[in-house]
Formats: structure tokens, C-alpha cells, sequence
């Protein structure tokens, strides 16, 4: 801004937090709209960007996901963009890492809170894994923003003895795991 801002135009930073929840999500979405955002860094989350993606298109509003991963929103013609690979990919990518080290009966514990992330990443390690030769002994489903149990999740994770757990959530809801 001090050289001038874009051809003269000063940038100024807008924050929202969509606090993991459609509704602010797309609150915050209407608010940018009302001040004339012409770009969003974020949504940090999938789910977020399946939510917010739509309102974006119809506002020709650019949305720049640094961690959005998804492939749902993989390959369409849209205002969405992510600085990172898809699910599909990374999901694939573990699977054929955890096999190749020895790795072979798997639990997988998916955060529900981001279904859009865990259940795309999930699929495609699962896929990958049993293509192999692996299986996914267990899959615990849960919804961090609920206040799960997480010692009732983690003695379900290894009930079937597997090889490695697999958590598919925050790093702090992995910790706790």
C-alpha cells in the first residue's frame, strides 16, 4: 500500500472466522460481499469450502483454500482454488507408504466436524489399502465440535489389534486420540 496499493487501488485485510459451522461460514460469505472483497484467502476446511464455494461462483469472488482439500471440489470450473493437492491423492499416497513399510490391518478415525476432508481421505486410503493387499479393521467415526469421548474412540480404534491407527482429524483432536 505504501508503493500505491494494485495500479493505485490500497489493499485492506478483512478477517472472519467461520468457526467451523456452515451457517457462519456463509454469514461471513455475505459480509465480504457487503464490503467489496474481491478475494478470500481460505476457507481453511473442506466442509467450509463445499459450503462457501457456491455463493462464491454466483459472486465471481475468488477463493484462494491454503488447506482445503477436498475432491469435491477437484476439477470443476469454478472461483475455488486450493494451494495443495487433493484427498485422493494423499490418501492414496499414505496407503501405498503405510503398506510398503509392512503396515497391513489399519483403523481409521474419521472427524465428522470435516466430513468433506475425512470421508474423501478415508475412501481413498481405504481403496488404496485393500487394492494392495491391506484391510481397514475398524472406522470410528466422530464430530470433534460434540465433545467426543476420546478414550471410548481410541479403545474402539484397537479392538480389531491393528497394525497402525490412522486419525484423520485436527492435531490437537489426534493428540487427544
Amino acid at each position: 500500500n505504501a508503493a500505491g496499493g494494485i495500479h493505485g487501488r490500497p489493499l485492506s485485510l478483512v478477517e472472519m472466522d467461520d468457526k467451523q459451522n456452515r451457517d457462519s461460514a456463509l454469514l461471513a460469505m455475505a459480509e465480504f460481499q457487503r464490503q467489496g472483497v474481491v478475494a478470500v484467502i481460505g476457507p481453511a476446511t473442506s466442509s467450509m469450502a463445499v459450503a462457501v464455494t457456491p455463493v462464491a461462483n454466483a459472486n465471481h469472488l475468488l477463493l484462494v483454500a491454503p488447506t482445503a482439500t477436498t475432491t469435491t471440489l477437484s476439477g470443476l470450473d469454478d472461483y475455488f482454488f486450493r494451494a495443495t493437492g487433493d484427498t485422493a491423492f494423499y490418501g492414496d499416497a499414505a496407503a501405498g507408504w503405510h503398506f510398503a513399510i509392512g503396515l497391513r490391518r489399519v483403523a481409521l478415525a474419521l472427524d465428522m466436524a470435516n466430513t468433506d476432508y475425512t470421508e474423501n481421505w478415508g475412501k481413498s486410503y481405504a481403496q488404496t489399502l485393500v487394492a494392495l493387499g491391506g484391510s481397514v479393521v475398524h472406522i470410528e467415526r466422530f464430530t470433534s465440535t460434540q465433545k467426543p469421548d476420546y478414550q471410548a474412540i481410541a479403545h474402539q480404534l484397537t479392538q480389531g489389534a491393528p497394525d497402525l491407527v490412522v486419525t484423520v482429524a485436527s492435531s490437537s483432536d489426534s493428540a487427544l486420540i
